[in-house]
């Protein structure tokens, strides 16, 4: 559970069907609290994003359970988000922002975006092959230090868990106005949807 891995626990048919008298022991006070955040990093990606043109959004499977911190992170500082094949379905792909799935088997709305990107903000991801994040000023968000800066120097890695640091990083970002990122958005997906 602390290396979020998968684990397979067999038990023989006739084990499973005797009685057992034991004490059951809480989880509580056995794993560690991981709702953590290097708070040193939060103001220097603040300038980050508030400096930005065009930031973009790239939420991985570490990210999944907070699409609507993550939506309301891109509404602010009116970012696209773009999510990684595993995290795919986090955020309603209908809204307004969401460009879907990034990498080999993504779309090209989602891979544009990110290209043409001053700011990645690296929500829960590692980089896979597969999603093939471009090398470009990046923040990265991760609960797990080894996925952290581990295919190229990144300017602010952040270790600390995504929903903690979406909630930080909205408290102090400035809200924007960006009409024409909407409207490039509407058209892209416009596109997309007619082919």
């Amino acid at each position: 559970m602390v290396e979020r891995g998968v684990s397979h626990l067999t038990i023989p048919n006739d084990i499973q069907k005797e009685a057992l008298e034991a004490r059951i022991e809480p989880l509580k006070g056995r794993i560690p609290d991981f709702r953590i955040v290097n708070t040193d990093l939060i103001e220097r990606a603040v300038r980050l994003i508030d400096e930005a043109e065009q930031p973009v959004i790239i939420a991985g499977w570490g990210a999944r359970s907070h699409g609507d911190t993550l939506l309301k992170l891109a509404e602010r500082i009116k970012a696209p988000i773009i999510t990684t094949y595993r995290a795919k379905g986090a955020v309603p792909e209908d809204h307004e922002l969401a460009l879907g799935v990034l990498g080999d088997v993504g779309t090209p709305m989602a891979r544009r975006f990110v290209n043409a990107a001053d700011l990645l903000l690296v929500f829960g991801s590692s980089f896979s092959e597969k999603t093939n994040i471009p090398r470009k000023q990046s923040i990265q968000v991760d609960i797990d230090p080894m996925n952290l800066a581990k295919e190229f120097p990144i300017e602010i890695p952040i270790l600390g868990e995504c929903g903690v640091v979406l909630k930080r990083l909205l408290e102090k970002v400035k809200e924007r106005e960006n009409q024409r990122l909407l409207e490039d958005v509407k058209k892209e997906k416009g596109i997309c949807l007619a082919l």
